[in-house]
């Protein structure tokens, strides 16, 4: 009875050694950390509300009649956007972008670049336009470039290769023509306008300069812009070309590609990069069905992409994707995706040299802004 009874004892002792082994592991092995929350772009936070009231000053000139009321305040900034749904346009909240911790890191390389800050003064002086301090915001358009800032010492005739003529238009506005057709080294631009001492545009005809200067005043279409103040939060905003977002996936995803394509022909997108690199884009679908079916693949997707750097040993993708997720809401699609700055600084360590073993961890607290 002993002899039958022994390898069953063997196997217990070998099984509660086993159970010990395991234990002891646990205790040596910290669990990983959990996900540090990352703050997206909000309509409704304290900088997007504070941000949309100290713009809307501008009253445009009307004549005085009793029986209309007083035009309302605008934001002259987004009163330059196209008219209309079937354009693209984003704006680039360039001082806030360039008092980031990205931005910080992006100059910090900018400038390690040979005569660097050299040419930068030069041109400060050449020019008397600061790009670093003097720029508050960036829209790029589909039919041209405006951009705010302080240009009341700006130097037009420093700033323009050649001979320009400048004539008036409109209320506040200039616009500069080449004297002679443009040589190739100007490129695209063909024309610049300057809208008081606050904003220049630029432009590839003078019509198209002419337009923007236009719809800032109030003139032309009465068309709403592209996207309203409503829309206008975060770091980086506007409407996108769905077909040009689809077409930047990679190759093994370009079926869904086709099937974004067939969904919406544009999207919003909203960047905050106040602390980490966290993006929104929305879609509006036909209907709530094929919404929720495009959110579920893109979440497969997601999840897919995640398992394959996970298996690859690629740690910083795989954990990129744990903040990337997709929300359905009637015929509206979410998509979110983030970079956790300390991935960030990791990344952009090789051009910032020493002072980057010298950076914080994930506990950096967030910049005032």
């Amino acid at each position: 009875m002993n002899r039958r009874r022994w390898p069953w004892l063997v196997l217990a002792l070998v099984l509660l050694a086993l159970g010990i082994i395991a234990m002891r592991l646990t205790e040596d092995t910290p669990p990983p950390p959990p996900r540090r929350p990352v703050r997206f772009a909000a309509a409704n936070s304290d900088e997007a509300m504070r941000r949309r009231l100290a713009r809307t000053t501008y009253v445009r000139p009307a004549a005085h009649d009793a029986g209309t009321e007083p035009p309302k305040p605008v934001d002259p900034f987004l009163e330059a956007l196209p008219r209309g749904e079937n354009h693209t346009a984003v704006v680039i909240e360039a001082n806030a972008v360039r008092h980031s911790p990205l931005g910080e890191m992006l100059l910090e390389c900018l400038l390690m670049q040979p005569q660097a800050r050299e040419k930068l003064e030069a041109f400060r002086q050449h020019t008397g336009v600061d790009p670093l301090e003097g720029v508050d915001r960036v829209a790029v358009m589909d039919d041209g470039l405006a951009i705010s800032g302080q240009f009341g010492q700006a130097r037009m005739e420093s700033m323009l290769p050649g001979e320009w003529r400048a004539s008036a238009h409109g209320d506040k506005g200039r616009v500069y023509a080449p004297a002679r057709p443009p040589t190739p080294s100007q490129g695209d631009m063909a024309a610049v306008g300057t809208w008081g001492d606050s904003m220049l545009v630029i432009g590839r005809t003078p019509e198209e300069v002419h337009g923007i200067l236009d719809r800032i005043e109030g003139r032309g279409s009465s068309e709403p812009p592209v996207f309203g103040g409503s829309y206008a939060y975060g770091d980086v905003y506007g409407v996108v070309s769905v077909e040009r977002l689809a077409d930047s996936l990679p190759p093994e995803q370009r079926a869904l590609g086709e099937r974004l394509k067939q969904l919406a022909p544009r999207a919003h997108l909203n960047l905050d990069v106040s602390s980490d690199f966290a993006l929104s884009v929305r879609l509006q679908g036909p209907d709530a069905e094929r919404t929720a079916d495009m959110a579920k693949a893109i979440g497969a997707a997601m999840a897919l992409a995640r398992f394959e750097a996970q298996s690859q040993g690629q740690t910083e993708l795989a954990r990129v994707l744990e903040y990337a997720g997709t929300s359905a809401m009637d015929d509206h699609l979410g998509v979110q995706l983030a970079v956790p700055l300390e991935v960030l600084r990791q990344e952009l360590s090789w051009c910032r040299g020493a002072s980057a073993s010298g950076s914080t961890d994930a506990g950096t607290p967030e910049p005032s802004r």
